[in-house]
């Protein structure tokens, strides 16, 4: 039985290399070998996860000959534009991912530096313990490479764990904070004393932010709905806590509000401005003023293919010259979307509170058109073939080649401001504006030299 290469085998599958004279088809087959070779030496380094549980095509032995498997799935006149997808591929290795965040490490630094108008050499490439001392990082999402950050920066990760702000999550930290000030502002404080449980939550959360940088921290972002959603979340807390007008107070007490920064370790350029200080100020009408926002590594919108093919697929082109590549590509992300992607939303609650429909997951979720991945898993915003079916999907009729980690709980609305929080009266001569002062000068303020964690 004569064995073939599999770059041989996928060609043979192609309808449309059928009429492709010898040279154009030892063309075609270089070109394959160009784009695929590299994916696979990724893939060796760095295997995917979830093929550790389940590898249908056996990405892990053979990467070409499982694009051999995968493409087969499909009917033959879509298989050519499935397949152009999948070459634009970019798989993010486990050591990549970590340089991205030695990037965001060493982009933070400067920005703390340029904000503080000191030389940089001063703090990098080791921190300052008295740098480090004011950092306090909160995680937007649980991811693998939190630890791997804050260690970078000289945060020893058994510190401080009993500080307020100290590794909880965005999402816990909005949920405690949000319900003790809608407690003490629409609960008479006659009822009990259980005001008083909510009272020492808020002043431990002031007390500890008080002249410290709050890091709001993603591993990434492809169209920045989560991380700027939390993070305008989070920056409304801060301009209820720390209001403009009780900034004489700690100027006073040579204090200062948190500052905060909006820090993913990379992202697409949509994403970094939908989270940039400009875009929080326009999505959410935002007005706390410190705040800043930084990215390791930024994808640039020639990485999608929502809007055309990137001009590497020129030889490509070359030797389909009577096709429009493009069309071809975009015939079969209509194919697969009709025939499978649309489920998606029917199996997850991606779409729920948000006007989404199917024909916004044609180039991926909210049509992103990115053709990337990482070891760990693969954004939704990705080509919707290359990830679904997910891992928790119904639908056995085909297997992805980068099966998605996907639940419904991955997809609920998560934590906001309490529902009466945006309509409590927050002025200085509501209740709770005048509790907010008065717990300013008596017991903030009044304790400056006792603000924030002890060095170890």
């Amino acid at each position: 039985m004569e064995v073939r290469e599999p770059t041989t085998e996928i060609v043979s599958l192609l309808p449309e290399a059928n009429g492709l004279t010898s040279v154009a088809r030892s063309r075609l087959c270089d070109f394959l070998e160009t784009k695929l070779a590299p994916q696979a030496f990724r893939i060796h380094l760095s295997p995917y996860h979830e093929h550790e549980f389940s590898d249908p095509f056996g990405v892990k032995g053979s990467y070409p000959h499982a694009v051999v498997k995968w493409l087969s799935q499909f009917p033959e006149p879509h298989r050519l534009g499935l397949l152009v997808g999948l070459l634009n591929l970019t798989y993010l290795t486990a050591s990549e991912e970590r340089a991205f965040f030695d990037l965001l490490h060493a982009r933070l630094l400067e920005s703390l530096a340029d904000r503080d108008a000191r030389d940089v050499s001063e703090i990098y490439p080791s921190i300052a313990p008295a740098i480090s001392h004011s950092l306090r990082p909160y995680a937007i999402s649980a991811f693998g490479h939190f630890d791997y950050f804050t260690k970078g920066l000289h945060i020893d990760a058994l510190r401080d764990r009993d500080v307020l702000p100290f590794r909880h999550l965005v999402d816990n930290a909005i949920d405690l904070l949000s319900e003790s000030i809608d407690y003490l502002a629409s609960t008479p404080f006659d009822r009990g004393g259980y005001h008083w449980h909510h009272r020492d939550i808020l002043l431990a959360f002031i007390r500890s932010s008080l002249s410290t940088d709050l890091l709001l921290i993603e591993d990434c972002s492809f169209s920045g709905t989560r991380v700027g959603g939390k993070a305008a979340v989070f920056i409304r807390i801060l301009e209820i806590l720390f209001p403009e007008r009780l900034r004489s107070l700690l100027n006073e007490s040579q204090l200062k509000a948190p500052h905060v920064h909006v820090a993913v370790s990379y992202a697409t350029t949509a994403a970094a401005s939908k989270f940039s200080p400009e875009g929080l100020r326009a999505d959410s009408k935002a007005t706390y003023s410190a705040l800043s926002s930084i990215t390791g590594f930024e994808f640039g919108p020639d990485a999608s293919m929502s809007e055309g093919l990137p001009k590497t697929f020129r030889p490509l082109a070359e030797v389909f010259t009577s096709l429009d590549l493009y069309q071809v590509f975009r015939s079969s992300c209509d194919f697969f979307l009709e025939n499978y992607g649309k489920y998606y939303l029917e199996e997850t609650g991606v779409a729920k509170g948000a006007n989404i429909s199917a024909s916004d997951l044609l180039f991926g979720f909210k049509n992103g058109g990115w053709a990337i991945t990482s070891e760990r898993n693969t954004p939704n915003n990705s080509l919707t073939f290359l990830w679904y079916p997910h891992t928790r999907s119904n639908l056995s009729s085909i297997k992805a080649l980068f099966p998605r980690t996907d639940s419904k709980h991955s997809h609920e609305d998560g934590p906001s401001l309490q529902p009466r929080l945006r309509q409590l009266d927050l002025r200085p001569e509501s209740r709770f504006g005048q509790w907010l002062s008065d717990l300013y000068r008596r017991r903030v303020c009044s304790h400056a030299s006792d603000k924030g964690p002890k060095p170890p």
